[in-house]
C-alpha cells in the first residue's frame, strides 16, 4: 500500500466556492440575499482570501454579484445556467479525456484513483468516493498536460452535479 500516493485536493477557493454553489443550490443562500467575506469566512472556518477568490469564481459565474467593500449579494440559479455549466464542462471534460488517452500518458494515478473509489463505492464510504472521485477528475486533467484546461476544469469542478436536493450520501 504504500504505493497509492496522496490524494491531490481542491485550492481552498474552489472548496469555498463548491460549499457556496451547494448553499444556492439547496437555497439555503437565497436569491438577493446579502453575503460578506467576514461572515463566509468565520462560518466555512477559512481567512477572508480564498472567501474573496470564491467570491470572484461565483461572480464569473453568476451566481453572485459583487458589491465593492460590502460583500456580495445571491442572484440564484437557473436552468440556463446549469445547462451551460454542463455543456461546457463535457466539452473541456472530453477533450482532457481524449488528450489523456494518447499514446505514452502515464495514467497510474487516474487508475490508482478509481480502483479505490470503486472499492469506496462496495463499502458505501461516500466521504472516500468523493475525494477520490476528486482525485480521478484531476489526474485526468494532469494527464491532458493542458494548464489552461486543467485550470477551467478546476474552477468548474464545484458539486453542482449533485443537485439541489440530493445528499452526498444519495449521489
Amino acid at each position: 500500500m504504500n504505493n497509492l500516493g496522496k490524494v491531490k485536493l481542491l485550492p481552498a477557493r474552489e472548496q469555498v466556492a463548491s460549499i457556496l454553489r451547494k448553499a444556492i443550490l439547496s437555497r439555503e443562500l437565497q436569491e438577493g440575499q446579502e453575503i460578506t467575506l467576514e461572515g463566509i469566512a468565520e462560518l466555512v472556518g477559512v481567512s477572508t482570501t480564498p472567501v474573496r477568490e470564491a467570491f470572484q469564481i461565483l461572480a464569473r459565474d453568476g451566481l453572485i454579484k459583487l458589491r465593492p467593500n460590502k460583500g456580495a449579494v445571491v442572484q440564484g440559479i437557473n436552468e440556463k445556467t446549469i445547462r451551460d455549466h454542463y455543456e461546457t464542462r463535457a466539452v473541456l471534460e472530453g477533450e482532457a479525456a481524449a488528450r489523456a488517452s494518447a499514446e505514452g500518458v502515464d495514467l497510474s494515478a487516474v487508475e490508482q484513483a478509481y480502483q479505490i473509489a470503486e472499492k469506496a463505492l462496495e463499502d458505501n464510504d461516500s466521504a472516500e468516493y468523493s475525494r477520490y472521485n476528486q482525485a480521478f477528475h484531476m489526474g485526468i486533467w494532469e494527464a491532458a498536460d493542458n494548464e489552461k484546461m486543467k485550470s477551467l476544469l478546476s474552477s468548474m469542478w464545484n458539486g453542482l452535479s449533485m443537485g439541489h436536493k440530493v445528499t452526498e450520501e444519495d449521489y
